[in-house]
């Protein structure tokens, strides 16, 4: 996965936030958010929780916390959603008695939100959906295991109304259903998680429902 864009571009001198690999908070759906990675929830929106080391010598928590906030600011004015909150700052606190360490979580209204603000393609919707609008191409071939399956027009009527995931994020996703078929390089975790970061295509995470 890319660096939060907000963090990069308002605290690049400090060096916050590393490669993002590896719960905090909580969802609105119960689900355990994935620590410094990405989960998607039922209704499509999207958090990104970033826990990482934190220099106090450069700025301190509210600081951190009115930067981040402009960041999003200054984005959703220059291109977002008009009278819609795409992007909602939820979280900035500290995780140790020394603040040596921050947690930061970002909610996204849905997929396109994110993929604007993070600069990388995350589409959450049926497969019928993705073919239309051709996230996913006719004849895309997806595994588990030995088992293989084709996402073309003979499977389309079978599977038009599961849901499917396609991102270029190179991360730890959690996901409200169970995966059952995926992409080459995708790693499923014992957790039920999804690892993308070996891929070198977009991932395809075809889910239970």
């Amino acid at each position: 996965m890319k660096k939060s864009r907000g963090i990069l571009l308002g605290c690049s001198a400090m060096l916050l936030f590393s490669v993002l690999l590896a719960g905090c908070g909580s969802s609105r759906s119960g689900q355990e958010p994935i620590r410094n990675g990405l989960t998607v929830e039922k209704d499509g929106q999207v958090l990104l929780c970033i826990e990482e080391s934190f220099d106090k010598g450069y700025y301190d928590i509210d600081e951190l916390r009115e930067m981040v906030q402009e960041e999003i600011t200054a984005y959703i004015g220059a291109g977002g959603r008009e009278g819609t909150e795409p992007i909602v700052l939820e979280e900035v606190t500290g995780l140790e008695e020394d603040g040596r360490k921050v947690r930061v979580v970002y909610r996204f209204a849905d997929g396109a939100a994110y993929s604007g603000f993070q600069k990388e393609t995350l589409y959450y919707e049926t497969v019928e959906q993705a073919l239309k609008a051709r996230h996913i191409f006719s004849g895309a071939v997806l595994f588990n295991g030995a088992e293989s399956i084709t996402l073309d027009e003979a499977n389309q009527k079978k599977l038009g109304n599961r849901h499917v995931l396609v991102t270029e994020a190179a991360t730890r996703i959690g996901l409200p259903y169970e995966v059952v078929y995926y992409s080459d390089g995708v790693q499923l975790l014992e957790d039920g998680s999804a690892d993308t970061s070996q891929c070198t295509e977009p991932a395809v995470l075809l889910l239970k429902k």
